[in-house]
């Protein structure tokens, strides 16, 4: 389990590659190789996890299984956990049989639950498994950024997409989001890096929102 502050801004492109200038000035540099991220989220009937974290619920959780790239047999099974603005991640990697797609989702969201099950049953039943079924998915470009001397790591997600299991909907987010990730705010300060004030921005409940037709301002 890993805690983290974690902050975000919402960019366009030109605005994302002026502050990717930046960053490389102030001795940001890659850590990983640009890779495209897949997320599926799961939720209960009520969309409780997507009405806690639209609402700011201090104490929360969203529960996903993501890969990297197209390695979608080798997955890891992800519980954020947000409470008094810090973040736990409780992570178990497992390896599954079948491969993702689109049209098999709900297919290859059980088997990766059932694998869950038979290899980390604690996990499975704390956060209530059996109860969630796919509500989002969502796929993007990620860059990694990290300054040893200040302990920051700022990822940089571009050609957001979303897809909705349950209506069938595709949308696209025009704008990158950067997360700024650190032990301390004055960690940020000490990289005089000027930026917009920080936002509420969630990958989940915007796709949700999109493609779920929900009437919000978010």
């Amino acid at each position: 389990m890993t805690t983290r502050n974690e902050f975000k801004i919402a960019l366009n492109q030109i605005e994302t590659s002026r502050l990717l200038l930046k960053i490389q000035q102030k001795g940001f540099r890659n850590i990983y190789n640009k890779r495209w991220v897949n997320n599926i989220y799961l939720d209960d009937f009520y969309f409780s996890s997507f009405k806690d974290n639209y609402s700011g619920i201090n104490d929360r959780v969203k529960s996903r299984f993501r890969w990297y790239n197209d390695d979608s047999q080798n997955v890891f099974v992800e519980f954020k956990i947000k409470s008094n603005d810090v973040n736990f991640k409780k992570t178990h990697k497992l390896t599954v049989l079948s491969s993702f797609r689109k049209i098999n989702l709900e297919q290859y969201v059980n088997q990766v639950k059932n694998k869950l099950e038979d290899e980390n049953p604690h996990l499975f039943h704390e956060y209530k498994m059996s109860n969630l079924t796919p509500s989002l998915y969502n796929r993007y470009y990620r860059e990694y950024f990290y300054n040893s001397e200040n302990n920051i790591r700022i990822t940089i997600d571009k050609n957001l997409s979303f897809y909705s299991y349950k209506t069938k909907i595709e949308a696209f987010e025009p704008l990158c989001i950067i997360e700024f990730k650190f032990d301390n705010i004055n960690d940020m300060k000490k990289t005089k890096i000027e930026l917009k004030p920080f936002t509420r921005y969630s990958k989940y409940v915007k796709g949700v929102s999109i493609t779920n037709n929900f009437n919000i301002t978010y």
